[in-house]
């Protein structure tokens, strides 16, 4: 449940269809492919603020009544979205489905999953992360048609509809034993602490360029495949494929991040997607050379996510978990926010190969960083066995 849960949340729902809104709403309210870019940045943008409100929120009452309430404003959004005929309606309406989203987010589904497990924490994350993943299949699949037939408005209603429903359902089953006070769950480092080391920085700066790398990418398929002059229906496959490679790459990242090293995962991870942009860049255009770079995209996505969420609990302990895995989420989101309008520039202004080119560096320089996070601390037990 917390994989549909995320996977209609608000880190993956518009920024999973965007591309499919894009070009029918600038049609619409006359804007151009930067302006209409725009409003997915300020959307992504709110999560800065939103996710840690929505981690303190957490910590503080319990991931369930934030997963429900958050989740019915996120969909009330969404159809005030539908409605709108003017830019700065869009704007509007876009910002504030980020700001009352946050706690429809990986943020409060990982709280429970990492107060519950601890020697498979990182399969357990991969599992429910694994939601972004069935989003990227499944919303492209069943949206793009309906923008087809009967419009972008109908579309976004739809999405409404599957957000309010995915978050009632997750926040309900959201065990309560699992939403006690963070205080009740062992020791760990403050948020301030935690922001005081090397570490810290380290991860965020990572995850802020990775999050650059990919919505640029993301938010612009459409774009990317009319200028690499491939067939634009071939996006929906190429979705899938990501998105099946990303189910995939939760599983097997989070399994390997039990056995080895996270930070070595992460940094594996982000190498092969940089690969996948290099492949594409080169005009592999066959069906071979899409489907292994939609994997090798794929599998960096997935991963990536649960590194966020594994090192957040590995290296800083659960005291805190959702506020400073939140904080950490916020410099991911920054990157996020910023990726469509970059890629929108990126793609007026330069070659599409060119644009690959630079996605491709900003993923090998997170490889670089994490690379060299250092040992995780080990995984000290309080005398009631809780994990600190």
């Amino acid at each position: 449940m917390a994989a549909i849960g995320i996977s209609c949340g608000v880190t993956v729902a518009l920024l999973t269809v965007f591309s499919y809104l894009s070009k029918p709403i600038g049609l619409d309210l006359g804007l151009s492919q930067t302006e209409t870019a725009l409003a997915l940045t300020l959307h992504l943008g709110m999560l800065i603020v939103a996710l840690p409100a929505a981690g303190l929120l957490a910590d503080r009452f319990g991931a369930r009544p934030i997963i429900m309430v958050s989740s019915l404003l996120f969909a009330t959004c969404l159809v005030a979205i539908s409605l709108v005929d003017t830019k700065a309606g869009l704007y509007a309406s876009f910002a504030m489905a980020g700001l009352v989203g946050g706690g429809a987010s990986p943020i409060t589904y990982a709280r429970v999953i990492v107060h519950r497990f601890t020697r498979r924490r990182g399969l357990a994350l991969g599992v429910a992360l694994a939601g972004t993943g069935l989003g990227g299949i499944f919303l492209p699949m069943i949206l793009q048609p309906v923008v087809i037939a009967q419009g972008w408005r109908s579309a976004v209603l739809l999405l409404a509809l599957f957000v309010a429903a995915a978050g009632v359902l997750g926040g309900l089953l959201a065990s309560e034993d699992q939403n006690r006070p963070a205080d009740e769950l062992g020791h760990g480092h403050l948020l301030r602490e935690a922001a005081s080391t090397r570490v810290f920085w380290q991860m965020t700066f990572a995850f802020a360029l990775l999050g650059l790398a990919l919505a640029a990418v993301t938010a612009h398929l459409t774009a990317l495949w009319e200028g690499l002059s491939l067939d634009p229906k071939q996006v929906p496959q190429f979705q899938a494929i990501v998105g099946s490679a990303t189910i995939a790459g939760r599983l097997i990242g989070g399994a390997a991040m039990d056995r080895w090293p996270a930070h070595w995962v992460g940094s594996i991870a982000a190498a092969i997607g940089a690969a996948g942009m290099l492949i594409l860049a080169s005009g592999a255009s066959s069906p071979m050379g899409i489907a292994l770079v939609g994997t090798a995209f794929g599998l960096c996505l997935g991963t990536e996510s649960d590194v966020v969420s594994y090192l957040s609990s590995h290296y800083f302990g659960l005291k805190n978990f959702a506020r400073i895995y939140a904080t950490q989420g916020s410099f991911f989101m920054i990157g996020l926010a910023l990726g469509p309008i970059a890629g929108a520039q990126a793609l007026d202004n330069l070659s599409t190969a060119t644009m690959l080119l630079l996605v491709a560096t900003l993923l090998v320089l997170s490889a670089i960083i994490l690379l060299f996070l250092g040992k995780p601390p080990p995984v000290e037990f309080a005398p009631e066995g809780i994990p600190r």
